[in-house]
């Protein structure tokens, strides 16, 4: 069954084609991380992806729990996250975060605890947070 997003229907069927666009490795990284993407074709010598396939409904899940989180969240929790989904490795310290997003220690700490409540990070020992 397709879901209708204004003027579109997106079905099982549906295919989308994006010309002259570019990920960068993390990003493509991160995508196929999350289920997002997967790379079905691709040339072997420049690595150049040709062919890949995206899963619009996780997509469209994720694209609207951060447009949730970003009407709910604080802006220093935003941040946290922002750090998380940037950075190469999901386990960071409290002062890595503190230094990813510029926010005083004690503004990232309290939206440390924020987010284990919410079940978004995972406090793996004092000062130490795994997305």
């Amino acid at each position: 069954m397709g879901r209708e997003f204004d003027e579109y229907t997106f079905t099982e069927e549906t295919e989308i084609e994006i010309e002259g666009g570019s990920l960068t490795l993390e990003e493509a990284d991160w995508l196929r991380e999350n289920g997002l993407l997967h790379i079905v074709g691709h040339k072997t010598q420049s690595g150049e992806i040709t062919n890949a396939e995206f899963d619009a409904s996780k997509l469209a899940r994720i694209a609207f729990e951060y447009d949730l989180l970003d009407s709910v969240a604080s802006s220093v929790e935003v941040d946290v996250l922002e750090a998380f989904r940037t950075a190469s490795e999901n386990v960071m310290t409290t002062r890595q975060l503190t230094e990813a997003t510029g926010r005083p220690k004690s503004s990232v700490s309290r939206a440390l605890g924020k987010l284990t409540e919410k079940g978004k990070i995972v406090k793996i020992q004092d000062g130490v947070y795994r997305r």
